[in-house]
């Protein structure tokens, strides 16, 4: 086996255990994109805020309308301070279920640079 090959399915091995930890731990992920605003959630965190596969439309917006209105400005301070600080954070809040219903969240990211170590986003 080649050096290549083998790196390559060190990669693969690595991607699976990585899939099999959030899977386990009941963790769902996002990346938040700075400049356009938009937003990829996996499935599981999709769930995690009371959707269906597929229901979160990706923006932003729909990310900040779902936080608990009394939580809202603290979790934004949050991100925007390790925006501007380029660090990670961890924040408890609540959210809102399109259902009504009011679900604790516990969320950890941090933030993701360019070459230029210019941020671009977060990622968690």
């Amino acid at each position: 086996m080649t050096s290549q090959r083998r790196a390559e399915q060190h990669a693969r091995d690595l991607a699976e255990h990585f899939r099999f930890a959030i899977h386990a731990g009941g963790l769902g992920t996002w990346r938040w994109d700075l400049a356009t605003g938009d937003t990829a959630w996996d499935e599981r965190l999709e769930a995690l805020f009371g959707l269906r596969p597929g229901g979160f439309d990706g923006s932003f917006d729909s990310y900040v309308a779902r936080l608990h209105p009394a939580d809202r400005e603290m979790v934004l301070a949050r991100v925007q301070d390790a925006v501007a600080t380029k660090s990670s954070y961890r924040v408890e809040h609540r959210v809102l279920w399109p259902d009504g219903t009011v679900h604790w969240i516990a969320a950890a990211g941090g933030v993701t640079v360019d070459e230029h170590d210019v941020v671009t986003g977060t990622i968690g």
